[in-house]
């Protein structure tokens, strides 16, 4: 038990000599921290004495620079009052010369308005001279146009009796020499060869005095060739028929609607066309139409002997127009038939806008770079989707001949009208451009020999 005390004794006064060195080291610490207090109060009294002296010093600046502020101050606030009476004195300047501009620009607007009322004063006094001018000369080339007009219709109707006349009671005999004479004068010199004729132009001629046949003669009439086509094709290819009469006096007028086409039926180029009948001036046309229907067409252009044998007659057509072109612009396609079957097909256009122009196509449609006497038409017209039946009428209406050209019309909703057989397409007198077609189109030409 006592050796238990005794132990217990001993533990304790280690534990006690434990924490001596413990307080110990602790005095020591507080010891050191407090060395360490004192060396930083001193630190703070210099670094307080330096703030102080700082803050001294920075009054002392501040101080300074309030003086110096209130010194510029006093310069700016002078300067200030300076440029004030500086700026006084040009805002007044500036407000002169704004005045004076001002004055200027009223001056320059008057005088403006002056010149431009003078201008149009002027501009009025030669527009009234002009105006006077352009009637002037209006006045006169109408009346030059009407003077070249008359004479030339003089002129021409001078030659015309005298060409007729002159082939009329040309002796049958003399005939060739004739044709000859003619054929030399309208193609620019050339020579005719009607003995061993070769090109288109020279085989139409040889027809012309060795073909003339009854058969070419019914088909020429424009009024007895309806019976021909009807039969052939079928009446639905005609153009509706109002009548036909000896004169142009026996038409009954009355009878005949808004708009109509006069011909007379031996000859190219024989028509009237009226698109208003209470503005149709019936005696111009009865002058042209007496005319016409005293004329032997026969002897007109080039001895074209199968209209001689033609009775006269007048016929009325009903008006046809495509309502789709330009103009009412009819669409004319006349088919080249060699020995029954159609080798080209020539398209006319612009007849009634820009003047007439032609372009040929094959069979098969494809444009050709031929044309004769008119200008090239350089549209590409549409294949019609009725060709194979353009080509079957034509084809039809030209069998049993060497050549014919066979004229039809196709409308807007793709109707066919016939419109002529010719047997001597421009007389004969082609102006083949190029000039070697006028060769190539007489080789197709196989003549009745």
């Amino acid at each position: 038990m006592l050796e238990e005390q005794r132990t217990e004794n001993n533990n304790i006064r280690r534990e006690c000599n434990e924490q001596k060195k413990q307080i110990k080291q602790i005095n020591g610490l507080v010891s050191r921290q407090n060395q360490e207090i004192v060396s930083a109060g001193k630190t703070l009294n210099e670094l307080t004495q330096i703030v102080k002296e700082l803050k001294d010093s920075m009054n002392s600046s501040f101080d300074e620079n309030n003086a110096s502020l209130e010194k510029q101050k006093g310069i700016y606030q002078a300067l200030d009052k300076r440029e004030g009476a500086d700026f006084a004195d040009m805002k007044r300047e500036l407000q002169k010369i704004r005045d004076t501009l001002r004055a200027q620009e009223h001056a320059r607007q008057a005088l403006d308005k002056r010149e431009r009322d003078d201008v149009a004063s002027l501009r009025r006094q030669l527009e009234k001279a002009e105006m006077a001018q352009l009637k002037l000369d209006k006045a006169l080339v109408d009346r030059a146009a009407t003077l070249r007009t008359d004479y030339l219709a003089r002129v021409s109707n001078v030659e015309r009796k005298l060409m007729i006349k002159m082939h009329k009671y040309c002796p049958e005999d003399k005939l060739e020499l004739a044709l000859c004479d003619w054929y030399r004068e309208r193609m620019q010199g050339r020579v005719l060869n009607l003995q061993n004729p070769t090109t288109y132009n020279e085989k139409v001629q040889w027809l012309k005095l060795h073909d003339a046949t009854p058969v070419k003669t019914l088909l020429a009439d424009k009024y007895l060739v309806r019976d021909w086509v009807a039969e052939r094709v079928g009446q639905e290819y005609l153009i509706p028929l109002l009548g036909a009469w000896d004169s142009f006096d026996a038409i009954d007028f009355d009878s005949l609607p808004d708009r109509f086409v006069i011909k007379c039926n031996h000859g190219c180029g024989y028509n009237v066309i009226v698109k208003d009948k209470s503005q149709f001036d019936r005696a111009a046309a009865r002058k042209k139409i007496d005319w016409w229907m005293g004329e032997d067409f026969s002897y007109k252009a080039g001895l074209e002997m199968h209209y001689s044998a033609i009775p006269h007659k007048v016929i009325v057509e009903e008006f046809i127009e495509n309502e789709g072109s330009e103009g009412g612009d009819l669409y004319d396609y006349k088919f080249w038939c060699f020995d029954g079957r159609v080798q080209y097909i020539q398209f006319l256009s612009e007849r009634n806008t820009n003047g007439l122009k032609m372009a040929f196509y094959d069979r098969e449609w494809n444009k050709q770079n031929f044309v004769y006497s008119y200008p090239l038409d350089t549209k590409d017209m549409p294949r019609p989707d009725n060709l194979d039946e353009m080509i079957a009428v034509a084809e039809k209406l030209a069998e049993g001949f060497c050549h014919v050209r066979v004229d039809l019309y196709r409308m807007d909703d793709g109707r066919l009208y016939f419109g002529e057989m010719t047997f001597t397409s421009a007389s004969g007198a082609c102006m083949w451009q190029p000039e070697e077609m006028d060769l190539k189109m007489g080789n197709l030409l196989k003549l009745p020999l």
